[in-house]
Protein backbone atom coordinates (compact mmCIF):
# COMPACT_ATOMS: atom_id res chain seq x y z
CA UNK A 1 0.00 0.00 0.00
CA UNK A 2 2.81 2.34 0.72
CA UNK A 3 4.32 1.98 -2.28
CA UNK A 4 1.51 2.65 -4.47
CA UNK A 5 0.37 6.26 -2.47
CA UNK A 6 4.34 6.76 -3.20
CA UNK A 7 4.41 5.87 -6.76
CA UNK A 8 0.79 7.81 -6.89
CA UNK A 9 2.36 11.03 -5.14
CA UNK A 10 5.51 10.92 -7.80
CA UNK A 11 2.94 10.84 -10.56
CA UNK A 12 1.20 13.84 -9.32
CA UNK A 13 4.45 15.69 -8.82
CA UNK A 14 5.64 15.17 -11.86
CA UNK A 15 2.41 15.43 -13.78
CA UNK A 16 2.01 18.74 -12.33
CA UNK A 17 2.32 22.10 -13.96
CA UNK A 18 5.45 23.87 -13.23
CA UNK A 19 6.55 27.31 -13.57
CA UNK A 20 9.91 28.56 -15.33
CA UNK A 21 13.15 28.84 -13.31
CA UNK A 22 13.57 32.16 -11.99
CA UNK A 23 16.85 33.75 -11.42
CA UNK A 24 16.38 37.14 -8.78
CA UNK A 25 18.07 39.62 -6.58
CA UNK A 26 17.03 40.11 -3.04
CA UNK A 27 18.26 42.62 -0.57
CA UNK A 28 16.82 43.88 3.19
CA UNK A 29 17.47 44.28 6.48
CA UNK A 30 18.31 42.02 9.87
CA UNK A 31 17.88 42.80 13.19
CA UNK A 32 19.65 39.78 15.72
CA UNK A 33 19.21 39.43 19.26
CA UNK A 34 22.20 37.58 21.55
CA UNK A 35 21.16 35.61 24.24
CA UNK A 36 22.70 33.40 27.04
CA UNK A 37 23.04 32.00 30.57
CA UNK A 38 25.70 33.14 32.26
CA UNK A 39 27.15 34.01 35.90
CA UNK A 40 25.75 36.41 38.11
CA UNK A 41 27.13 39.56 37.65
CA UNK A 42 28.58 39.18 33.70
CA UNK A 43 26.28 40.38 30.70
CA UNK A 44 24.69 38.12 28.26
CA UNK A 45 22.71 40.38 26.06
CA UNK A 46 23.61 41.90 22.55
CA UNK A 47 22.20 43.47 19.52
CA UNK A 48 22.59 43.69 16.32
CA UNK A 49 21.57 45.42 12.41
CA UNK A 50 22.78 45.54 9.29
CA UNK A 51 22.18 44.73 5.77
CA UNK A 52 22.30 41.82 3.14
CA UNK A 53 22.65 41.55 -0.36
CA UNK A 54 22.62 38.20 -2.64
CA UNK A 55 21.47 36.63 -6.08
CA UNK A 56 18.69 33.61 -5.62
CA UNK A 57 17.76 31.01 -7.82
CA UNK A 58 14.12 29.43 -7.70
CA UNK A 59 13.72 25.66 -9.23
CA UNK A 60 9.86 25.56 -9.60
CA UNK A 61 8.08 22.16 -8.27
CA UNK A 62 4.79 22.84 -9.36
CA UNK A 63 2.83 26.09 -10.29
CA UNK A 64 2.39 27.01 -6.52
CA UNK A 65 5.83 26.00 -5.18
CA UNK A 66 9.35 26.38 -5.59
CA UNK A 67 12.33 25.26 -4.18
CA UNK A 68 14.95 28.44 -4.06
CA UNK A 69 18.90 28.14 -3.42
CA UNK A 70 20.75 31.37 -2.87
CA UNK A 71 23.69 32.94 -2.57
CA UNK A 72 24.43 36.19 0.09
CA UNK A 73 26.40 38.89 1.26
CA UNK A 74 25.84 39.96 4.72
CA UNK A 75 27.43 42.71 7.23
CA UNK A 76 26.54 42.96 11.23
CA UNK A 77 27.39 45.58 14.01
CA UNK A 78 26.63 44.27 17.13
CA UNK A 79 26.43 45.98 20.38
CA UNK A 80 26.92 44.62 23.96
CA UNK A 81 28.99 42.95 26.71
CA UNK A 82 29.72 40.36 24.02
CA UNK A 83 33.48 41.30 23.07
CA UNK A 84 35.19 40.70 26.72
CA UNK A 85 36.34 38.23 29.22
CA UNK A 86 37.89 37.74 32.81
CA UNK A 87 41.52 37.44 32.28
CA UNK A 88 41.74 35.84 35.92
CA UNK A 89 39.22 32.55 35.67
CA UNK A 90 39.93 32.03 32.25
CA UNK A 91 36.23 32.13 31.27
CA UNK A 92 34.80 32.23 27.89
CA UNK A 93 35.79 35.18 25.52
CA UNK A 94 32.36 36.13 24.41
CA UNK A 95 29.80 37.39 26.83
CA UNK A 96 31.48 37.58 29.60
CA UNK A 97 32.86 40.97 30.87
CA UNK A 98 31.49 43.90 31.89
CA UNK A 99 32.80 46.05 28.56
CA UNK A 100 30.40 47.63 26.57
CA UNK A 101 31.76 46.31 23.23
CA UNK A 102 30.95 46.53 19.06
CA UNK A 103 31.20 43.80 16.44
CA UNK A 104 31.85 44.30 12.97
CA UNK A 105 31.10 41.54 10.67
CA UNK A 106 31.69 40.19 7.24
CA UNK A 107 29.12 37.14 6.38
CA UNK A 108 28.74 34.68 3.51
CA UNK A 109 25.94 33.11 3.36
CA UNK A 110 23.92 29.99 1.56
CA UNK A 111 20.21 30.35 2.13
CA UNK A 112 18.15 27.18 0.87
CA UNK A 113 14.10 27.21 1.30
CA UNK A 114 10.70 26.02 0.29
CA UNK A 115 8.42 28.46 -0.89
CA UNK A 116 4.80 27.97 -1.39
CA UNK A 117 2.59 30.85 -3.17
CA UNK A 118 -0.67 31.87 -3.93
CA UNK A 119 -2.97 33.15 -6.66
CA UNK A 120 -3.50 36.16 -4.65
CA UNK A 121 0.15 37.08 -4.07
CA UNK A 122 0.69 35.77 -0.82
CA UNK A 123 3.48 33.37 0.16
CA UNK A 124 5.67 31.03 2.62
CA UNK A 125 8.73 29.84 2.75
CA UNK A 126 10.88 28.16 5.20
CA UNK A 127 14.77 26.19 4.67
CA UNK A 128 17.95 26.43 6.44
CA UNK A 129 20.53 28.95 5.96
CA UNK A 130 24.09 27.97 6.39
CA UNK A 131 26.12 30.99 7.17
CA UNK A 132 30.27 31.38 7.13
CA UNK A 133 31.38 34.61 9.25
CA UNK A 134 34.47 35.77 6.64
CA UNK A 135 35.68 38.05 9.26
CA UNK A 136 34.74 39.53 12.31
CA UNK A 137 36.46 42.57 14.52
CA UNK A 138 35.54 43.38 18.33
CA UNK A 139 36.35 46.55 19.76
CA UNK A 140 35.32 48.40 22.99
CA UNK A 141 35.70 52.24 24.16
CA UNK A 142 35.68 51.55 27.76
CA UNK A 143 38.33 53.31 29.69
CA UNK A 144 38.78 49.76 31.71
CA UNK A 145 39.39 47.58 28.24
CA UNK A 146 41.98 45.33 28.91
CA UNK A 147 43.79 44.95 25.65
CA UNK A 148 46.13 48.13 24.82
CA UNK A 149 47.99 48.77 22.03
CA UNK A 150 51.76 50.04 22.44
CA UNK A 151 50.11 53.75 22.94
CA UNK A 152 47.93 52.91 25.55
CA UNK A 153 45.32 53.39 23.37
CA UNK A 154 42.16 49.86 23.38
CA UNK A 155 43.21 47.46 20.67
CA UNK A 156 40.93 45.62 18.43
CA UNK A 157 40.20 42.08 18.65
CA UNK A 158 39.78 39.54 16.24
CA UNK A 159 36.39 38.08 17.51
CA UNK A 160 37.25 34.45 15.54
CA UNK A 161 41.09 34.02 16.52
CA UNK A 162 41.71 35.84 19.50
CA UNK A 163 37.88 35.16 21.02
CA UNK A 164 36.89 32.12 19.61
CA UNK A 165 33.68 32.96 18.42
CA UNK A 166 33.20 29.77 16.05
CA UNK A 167 32.65 30.93 12.30
CA UNK A 168 30.21 28.79 11.02
CA UNK A 169 26.55 28.24 11.83
CA UNK A 170 23.30 27.18 10.67
CA UNK A 171 20.08 29.33 10.90
CA UNK A 172 16.29 27.85 10.75
CA UNK A 173 14.73 30.72 8.85
CA UNK A 174 11.22 31.16 7.94
CA UNK A 175 8.89 34.01 6.45
CA UNK A 176 5.83 35.29 4.62
CA UNK A 177 5.30 37.86 2.74
CA UNK A 178 3.34 39.55 -0.61
CA UNK A 179 4.45 39.92 -4.41
CA UNK A 180 3.22 41.18 -7.45
CA UNK A 181 4.98 39.74 -11.06
CA UNK A 182 8.34 40.20 -10.76
CA UNK A 183 8.66 41.47 -6.92
CA UNK A 184 8.25 40.79 -3.49
CA UNK A 185 8.35 42.01 0.34
CA UNK A 186 9.07 39.14 3.34
CA UNK A 187 9.14 39.54 6.80
CA UNK A 188 11.82 37.02 7.79
CA UNK A 189 12.37 35.50 11.15
CA UNK A 190 16.00 32.78 11.95
CA UNK A 191 16.66 31.12 15.07
CA UNK A 192 20.91 30.29 14.96
CA UNK A 193 21.32 26.57 15.63
CA UNK A 194 24.54 25.97 16.76
CA UNK A 195 26.51 27.35 19.85
CA UNK A 196 28.68 29.98 18.50
CA UNK A 197 30.91 30.21 22.01
CA UNK A 198 34.30 28.34 22.38
CA UNK A 199 33.00 26.54 25.23
CA UNK A 200 30.07 25.37 24.82
CA UNK A 201 28.01 27.33 26.75
CA UNK A 202 25.04 28.29 24.90
CA UNK A 203 25.40 31.40 22.82
CA UNK A 204 22.35 31.95 20.63
CA UNK A 205 21.00 34.25 18.08
CA UNK A 206 17.40 35.19 17.09
CA UNK A 207 16.97 37.31 13.96
CA UNK A 208 14.05 39.34 12.39
CA UNK A 209 14.06 40.91 9.33
CA UNK A 210 12.75 42.17 6.47
CA UNK A 211 13.66 41.60 2.44
CA UNK A 212 12.61 42.65 -1.07
CA UNK A 213 13.18 39.87 -4.66
CA UNK A 214 13.79 41.29 -7.75
CA UNK A 215 13.00 38.89 -10.70
CA UNK A 216 15.52 39.12 -13.37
Amino acid sequence: MKKILLLLLSVLCLSAPRASAQLGFDFGMNYEFLSRKVPEGFKSNGFGMGPYVGMIYGIPVSMSAMVNVGLNYKFDILWGAMGAWDDESKLDAITLGNYDTSIQEHHLQLPVSFNYGTSKGWNLFAGPVFDYCLASTTSSTDKDWPHKDDNGKNKKMDSIKDLGIKPFNVYLKAGAGFGTKGFSFNLTAAYGLLDLSPDGSGLRRWTVGMDFHLNL
